[in-house]
Formats: structure tokens, C-alpha cells, sequence
């Protein structure tokens, strides 16, 4: 089982547990694993496009009516709002969690870790990637979880590319 498959159950999970729980992503659903959410749980599901700056200031207004928006991204388009992140989201330390998913780098690694109140994990197997996911639910305050795009590999191991 790939880590975004394992991300993908445990957000379904989430969901079901989580009446609050609403995803946004940049057009992003199959990259960022959410596809099966927005099929199960598509009124709380937004698809903003290629408006990643929008999308993270929705989560804001979301947090301040008591949701819990989860905002998943490829991390190669998640710095088109890490300003917004940073100033709406950690500035006022905001229940809002951002999932990023590749395999590409990690400069985002690097800004994120310049932003006030994030807590940081990333993550690279699968039995981190339930526990981190269940912790991240249930802790308060923004959460920058970055996900390796194992897709690729997974595949090659299985004959398929």
C-alpha cells in the first residue's frame, strides 16, 4: 500500500469521525489523494482550482465558524500561499491542517519551518503515516504534513509503469 493510499483511509476515517472535517484542495485530487473524500463526502469537499491563495484564506474563514479545514496540496504549488498561511493561518494560530504531497524537494520544508506555530512532520512509512494522521486530528493549532510520493516507486516494485 502506498503512504498516499494510507493517507487517502485515514482521511476517510477522519471523515466520518469528524463531522467538521472539510477538505480544499487546488485541483489537486488525485495527486494529493483526496478523491475518495470528495466522492464520500462531497459537501465537504471544495475544489478551488488553481487558486491555491483563495483556497488558503477560505480556510480561515472556515476555522473561524468552527470547521476544521484540511487543505491538500502537491508541494510543488503549496508556496503560491505560504504568505497567506503564514499570516492567516500560523500568525493566529488557526485550527487549519495542510497536507503536501511529492517526491520533487523539500524547499517547502525550508519556509515552512519559518512560520510561526506550525508543527511540522513528515512523513515516510506507512505506520507513521496512521499515527501522525490520528495525531494531527487531534491536535489543535496548524499542522504542515508532508507526504512522500511513494506512487512511483510502489509501481516500478510491481511490474507497472
Amino acid at each position: 500500500m502506498t503512504l498516499i493510499s494510507t493517507f487517502e483511509n485515514c482521511l476517510l476515517k477522519a471523515g466520518k469521525k469528524y463531522s467538521n472535517l472539510v477538505v480544499l484542495t487546488p485541483d489537486c485530487l488525485e495527486e494529493a489523494g483526496v478523491e475518495q473524500f470528495a466522492k464520500y463526502f462531497s459537501e465537504r469537499f471544495i475544489n478551488f482550482g488553481k487558486a491555491e491563495s483563495a483556497m488558503a484564506l477560505s480556510a480561515v474563514g472556515l476555522n473561524a465558524v468552527g470547521k476544521m479545514p484540511i487543505l491538500a496540496v502537491d508541494s510543488q504549488y503549496a508556496a503560491r500561499c505560504f504568505d497567506q498561511i503564514k499570516r492567516g493561518i500560523c500568525e493566529e494560530n488557526l485550527n487549519v491542517k495542510v497536507v503536501a504531497v511529492g517526491n520533487e524537494n523539500c524547499d517547502d520544508l525550508e519556509l515552512v519551518r519559518l512560520m510561526p506555530n506550525m508543527k511540522i512532520v513528515e512523513i515516510n512509512d506507512e505506520k507513521m503515516a496512521k499515527k501522525e494522521l490520528c495525531e494531527m486530528m487531534e491536535s489543535y493549532g496548524p499542522v504542515y504534513l508532508r507526504i512522500f510520493d511513494d506512487r512511483a516507486i510502489y509501481n516500478r516494485e510491481q511490474g507497472v509503469l
